[in-house]
């Protein structure tokens, strides 16, 4: 990196060292910064020190048991899924409409009113806004990896989708102000006390930019802040939920062990404790995605003074949580690579010496990047069939930070929970609907997963699947 020093590891210790153990010793880096801020500002995942406090303790209310619990949200929004997915189950691409999905329940979820994109489906709008997205993503990605040799890239695109993207996120934060700013004009006169339009919730329920704009009317903050969490929202759980079903598509066994799981409720809604009784539903969205791999170095410990392309950032903070419980992926971490930067003089207790075992010296302004897709496929960690997709793995797998799908530490993912019932109650609603699937990507169904990196990980030629609803015959194609 031009002559900054980058240390590359999959070692457990070392990770937990980074995250955790002397978490003040590291932070994110001017460099992560940098190309993050045209688009996402400085809120939550792109800032250090006091303001991120600030902003995580906005977020953390969003995601109490009490929220979590009310699955209300989700099961409308599943709706709309199940209906377009019967319009279209003869060909379709299941990530192309989770991440509509995922959309829709993260703008109701924070904005407190859904975009609805999955009722768009020939809205040009809609279409625009998913592809300038992403696009922007991966322009963040390439210029990190370029750093300060991104300046003399074409950046024309990319300032188009950024201001196509802050338009859409202003709209919700001029409605919002202007609510807040009448609310404040009314106190003097309680009985003229305006209606909330931003959202039908109850009023119980926490919402993040109602909350949001209580403390702050800087519109930039505010646009900020909530681009940063429709990242978070849409992209890790649309990019689980890809990739689990890349899985289910081709594996006949898997999809058989998992529908007689779900039979059990014998096509009851699942409510949220209901959700965490699925043990095999768990193991698969732990273990996840595909077998077939792009190349990785599995070098445990790289020190080099050039550039590195192992250290891409991450949109969204994940935490190892311990199998059982069903927290997050293995074989495709929706973000697999992430990286720190020194603050100060430090050590990691691997990587020194001459078998690479003992401790060594980090001086300050070092990045060190950790490769969790690299460590989630460690045949000492997780046996010789490392590579392959088995959930049963899970039943008695004890891997500790081993397993780091949601970051740990201070930052641990406040998200997680929410990211996880989203992808397990969409996982569920859809086997009770449709009982046969097929993949029909590519030659014999053969295609191979190949990733698409932008801040997130998820399939380069999508999810095509033929779905078959419960009750179709041969007749109907079956």
């Amino acid at each position: 990196m031009m002559g900054t020093r980058v240390f590359n590891t999959i070692e457990p210790e070392n990770i937990k060292t980074i995250l955790a153990l002397r978490f003040h010793d590291f932070g994110l880096g001017n460099r992560r910064k940098q190309a993050f801020s045209p688009l996402l500002g400085s809120a939550v995942f792109n800032s250090d020190g006091d303001e991120w406090k600030h902003s995580r303790g906005l977020l953390r209310p969003n995601f109490t048991l009490h929220q979590l619990n009310d699955l209300g949200i989700l099961e409308g929004h599943t709706r709309n899924l199940i209906d377009r997915l019967t319009n279209e189950r003869s060909a379709t691409d299941l990530q192309d409409v989770f991440f509509r999905f995922t959309m829709d329940v993260a703008t109701e979820w924070f904005f407190g009113e859904s975009c609805l994109s999955l009722l768009s489906h020939e809205s040009e709008a809609s279409d625009q806004f998913n592809s300038a997205f992403n696009r922007a993503q991966r322009t963040i990605a390439v210029n990190y990896t370029l750093g300060p040799f991104a300046k003399l890239a074409d950046q024309t695109q990319f300032k188009t989708d950024c201001k196509l993207l802050h338009e859409f996120v202003d709209r919700y934060v001029r409605e919002a102000l202007a609510i807040h700013s009448t609310a404040t004009k009314s106190i003097a006169h309680p009985e003229e006390k305006p209606q909330d339009p931003l959202s039908s919730r109850p009023k119980d329920r926490y919402l993040f930019l109602r909350e949001l704009v209580a403390q702050t009317q800087d519109p930039a903050e505010l646009r900020s802040q909530l681009l940063s969490t429709l990242v978070a929202g849409r992209d890790t759980t649309a990019s689980l939920l890809s990739n689990l079903w890349f899985v289910l598509a081709r594996r006949q066994d898997i999809w058989a062990k998992l529908r007689a799981e779900i039979d059990t409720l014998d096509g009851r809604k699942p409510d949220f404790a209901e959700l965490k009784t699925l043990k095999y539903l768990q193991w698969c969205i732990n273990e996840c995605t595909s077998i077939s791999s792009p190349s990785i170095s599995t070098s445990y410990l790289n020190l080099s003074s050039s550039s590195s392309s192992s250290s891409l950032p991450p949109c969204y903070p994940q935490k190892l949580i311990p199998p059982p419980s069903p927290k997050a992926l293995r074989l495709h971490p929706p973000v697999p690579v992430n990286s720190r930067t020194a603050l100060r003089d430090t050590s990691l207790p691997l990587g020194g010496g001459p078998n690479g075992t003992s401790p060594i010296y980090v001086p300050a302004g070092t990045v060190v990047g950790y490769n969790v897709y690299a460590m989630h496929r460690r045949p000492d960690i997780y046996g010789a069939n490392a590579s392959e997709f088995e959930p049963e793995r899970w039943r008695d797998a004890r891997v500790g930070w081993g397993f780091l799908p949601f970051n740990g530490g201070a930052r641990i993912c406040l998200g997680q929970q929410l990211a996880l019932t989203e992808a397990s109650y969409v996982t569920v609603r859809l086997m009770q609907t449709f009982d046969k699937i097929e993949s029909t990507d590519g030659q014999q169904q053969q295609q191979p997963w190949m990733e698409l990196m932008t801040l997130t990980c998820c399939s380069k030629n999508g999810v095509k699947v033929k779905l078959g609803l419960k009750g179709e015959g041969e007749e109907e194609g079956w």
